[in-house]
């Protein structure tokens, strides 16, 4: 079986990377996968990483890198015209490439005996029909929660009764608890001596409008005015597409002078990655994660934090509701939504709106956390479990039943 995989370079430092990974691996084991890569600008990399094909953009300069180039649109059409495959994959967001998934689904149709995979996540509460329709072009839609399949059965209940959901999986073995005396040393390492003792929260996320950063700004400046001990650390790019992350703390109040600080920002660049461990240093030395993002197709820094054992407090919709459990056992969520003034309308990508978190309730959450260490981590304790149980080793497995399920259905009909 030949599997042609669309989807972004594994090669990168972004979430999508990480999954397009652990797919490609899962797919390495039941077919021949070549992967046409977005923004795959390695002419060089590691086999034993990625043993698999990676077909990248031509490597040309910066300014003649158009977003047709970034998304290899020549070699991805090329690939799919060839026929030299059975399976066609994509996982990525949605609406970003309809073109080539509608190219696709028109092939299957006319090839009834070739396969076509749309694996992509669903990030809001709302939506409206049509942002449905790519799922009606492939044989078989996959779906990253349960809750992505409740708004498909919302909008689209025809689509739903044909969708899987397999969860995105956690990294235990990569993230996971240092002992209190590395804990002291990282928080030193990361933070120097005056941050020993702080309360030190952590926002681990893109600087983009979704993210919502200046809430997360605006609710810790809140809960620093009565806990002075604490500070929050911004793992974020300084300015990016979500503005200057310096001037929206000013906006809402914060003292960027302060010192130790209120506010720690990040001198992190796309550009020039953190190394996994570090990353591992970097959760362990914070006392808790927060999020004030208006939706999340998974949130792997989420369950990064999770596997790290520390305890996080996020919005309790899209993806954290299956993240932090029915009875919210594994972390600590807030109330979204309900009205206007907890509203957002999002004037791209299909003029939606977007539930976001009750600051009040926010600040509740942070302050429990604060004044009842040790229930947040026995709490932390049960997400960690969680994810030792939820492994990439187990979600690979489902893709390889599934593709498995797909090549005996092929077997069929060509008998």
């Amino acid at each position: 079986m030949k599997i042609l995989f669309y989807g972004e370079s594994p090669c990168n430092p972004t979430g999508f990377v990480q999954v397009n990974k652990h797919l490609a691996r899962a797919f390495s084991k039941v077919a021949e996968v070549t992967m046409v890569a977005t923004t795959h600008y390695h002419p060089l990399y590691d086999q034993k990483e990625f043993p698999f094909t990676i077909v990248g953009c031509d490597d040309v300069p910066g300014e003649q890198r158009t977003l047709d180039h970034q998304r290899n649109l020549l070699k991805i059409k090329q690939h799919l015209a060839d026929l030299d495959w059975d399976v066609f994959v994509y996982q990525g967001d949605m609406g970003w490439n309809n073109d080539i998934l509608e190219i696709a689904g028109n092939i299957q149709k006319e090839h009834p005996e070739k396969n076509t995979v749309f694996y992509m996540p669903i990030d809001g509460d709302f939506s409206m029909d049509y942002a449905f329709t790519p799922f009606t072009w492939c044989s078989v839609p996959v779906v990253y929660t349960e809750h992505a399949k409740s708004v498909i059965e919302k909008y689209a209940p025809e689509v739903a009764a044909y969708t899987s959901v397999i969860w995105l999986g956690c990294e235990p073995d990569v993230f996971y608890p240092l002992s209190a005396e590395e804990k002291r040393k990282a928080r030193i390492r990361f933070f120097g001596d005056a941050y020993q003792d702080r309360f030190i929260c952590i926002n681990v996320n893109r600087n983009q409008a979704r993210k919502d950063l200046m809430r997360s700004l605006a609710i810790f400046h809140a809960f620093h005015e009565k806990h002075l001990d604490s500070s929050m650390y911004m793992h974020s790019v300084i300015a990016d597409v979500g503005g200057s992350l310096v001037f929206q703390a000013q906006v809402v109040g914060c003292d960027v002078y302060k010192s130790p600080a209120e506010i720690i920002f990040s001198g992190l660049s796309l550009a020039e990655p953190w190394s996994r461990s570090m990353l591992n240093e970097m959760y362990n030395a914070a006392d808790c994660l927060i999020s004030t993002s208006t939706g999340e197709g998974w949130g792997l820094t989420t369950t990064e934090a999770m596997c790290a054992g520390i305890p996080v407090i996020v919005p309790h919709n899209t993806a954290n509701l299956d993240i932090l459990g029915p009875n919210q056992e594994r972390g600590y969520g807030v109330r979204t939504g309900g009205d206007l003034d907890h509203t957002t309308f999002i004037y791209t990508n299909g003029n939606s709106k977007a539930s976001v978190p009750h600051s009040e309730h926010f600040l509740e959450q942070l302050d429990y956390v604060y004044h009842h260490r040790e229930e947040s981590a026995q709490k932390a304790l049960a997400a960690r479990e969680w994810c030792v149980k939820n492994p990439w080793e187990r979600r690979e497995a489902e893709w390889v039943q599934l593709l498995e399920t797909i090549k005996a259905s092929m077997n069929t009909t060509q008998l």
